[in-house]
């Protein structure tokens, strides 16, 4: 009988805190292309730091898609 060992993946990585980071370093994420790192300071410009998470969804070239695979990455 094989014996495996569970890996939790979600503490292996850093989360992105999207309230701080530039765009040379929301560029370093592989799913977020450089209109969307542009979109999301100016937003963040415009409105105020994100106290939500969903608040992403009102930037129109995060489609639903990109949200869902950024979202386990960020932090505010």
């Amino acid at each position: 009988m094989k014996s495996y060992t569970l890996i939790r993946v979600d503490d292996c990585f850093k989360k992105l805190k999207i309230n701080s980071l530039d765009y040379q370093e929301l560029m370093r994420h592989p799913y977020l292309s450089g209109d969307q790192a542009r979109a999301i300071i100016a937003y963040r410009q415009q409105h105020g730091d994100f106290v939500r998470f969903d608040q992403l969804k009102n930037i129109h070239l995060l489609d639903q898609e990109t949200y869902n695979r950024i979202y386990p990455y960020l932090g505010l």
